[in-house]
């Protein structure tokens, strides 16, 4: 139900009630009724995993390659990317733990941090290559902190 609808029916239900207790002599108090629990789904958020899972996958991806074909890079320049690759898996594990409590404020953190890593390629002089293969697993971060696409729930 479209939370307006449920705020009106709320809103009528008490003035019936105020109404059907003045009728009947009871005093009527005015106190807020309490907060409806919050609709829990399967506790799993898919978009935060999705986003974790293809950041963290690209990110050992390219260590990968670094360590098959370095070029006239390091070796070592992998284990840079499989650190920034290894710092997505608290996003993975509480997208995929049942109702963490700090399931938000970590998609929120790994989040902004998957906008920097963007923003510093950039800055950096690697190109927008790198800028462009994290837009869509910051979308899915995104998505699953509640940045973006929430509508009534982020409100709440």
């Amino acid at each position: 139900m479209p939370r307006r609808r449920r705020k009106r029916r709320q809103r009528l239900e008490r003035q019936e009630r105020r109404q059907e207790a003045s009728a009947a002599g009871v005093p009527v108090s005015e106190e807020a009724p309490a907060p409806e629990p919050a609709a829990t789904g399967s506790g799993f958020s898919f978009s935060g995993a999705a986003g974790g899972l293809l950041a963290a996958g690209m990110f050992f991806a390219l260590a990968t390659d670094l360590l098959i074909d370095p070029g006239d890079v390091s070796r070592l320049a992998a284990i840079a990317w499989a650190i920034i690759g290894l710092c997505f898996l608290p996003a993975i594990w509480v997208s995929v733990v049942r109702n963490h409590p700090r399931r938000r404020g970590v998609l929120r953190i790994t989040t902004v941090a998957v906008m920097v890593l963007a923003m510093l390629s950039i800055l950096l002089g690697l190109g927008l290559s790198l800028a462009v293969l994290l837009a869509p697993a910051t979308a899915l971060l995104a998505v699953g902190a509640g940045f973006i696409f929430q509508g009534s729930r982020s409100r709440a």
